[in-house]
């Protein structure tokens, strides 16, 4: 994901760690709670700064893979599935992967990849409320056939 789309699987991340803070202490209190905040814009057109916010923000979260900042400018396949996998067991989020997804054996083929990357497309841009710009076929190219930034 480019710095873009992993700004928003951080903001996805973070607003359902809200969510399930807010569920817990609507079970536990029956008075109103407030909504959670508003989110700053995402500096988008500044890639150094979404690197770095990516960087405070998910190693915080998880300690593997490293965020380093080569592999968020231009993150391959695996850096994303790994991210993945330890996110979830980390936070539990994103919900709906099946274990043969999370399986680094099972998701060698396209196909596979395609469907780990559709599928996270789509949670995140769901969380977001907001369609992430990017195609999931973009990530899962050798690195002679990308062209373009992914996202």
């Amino acid at each position: 994901l480019s710095p873009v789309c992993l700004g928003s699987l951080r903001r996805a991340a973070s607003i359902n760690a809200e969510y399930m803070g807010y569920q817990a202490e609507k079970k536990a209190t029956p008075e109103a709670i407030p909504a959670p905040p508003e989110y700053p814009p995402l500096p988008v057109d500044d890639l150094d700064a979404m690197v770095k916010m990516t960087q405070e923000t998910l190693s915080k979260l998880i300690n593997r893979p490293k965020m380093a900042e080569k592999f968020l400018k231009r993150p391959p396949y695996r850096f994303i599935h790994d991210m993945l996998r330890n996110l979830i067991a980390a936070t539990g989020f994103p919900e709906g992967f099946t274990d043969d997804e999370l399986d680094q054996k099972q998701t060698k083929d396209k196909a596979m990849k395609s469907r780990v990357m559709q599928k996270l497309i789509k949670i995140v841009s769901e969380t977001c409320g907001e369609q992430l710009p990017t195609q999931a076929k973009k990530f899962y190219l050798d690195s002679s056939q990308r062209r373009q930034t992914i996202c």
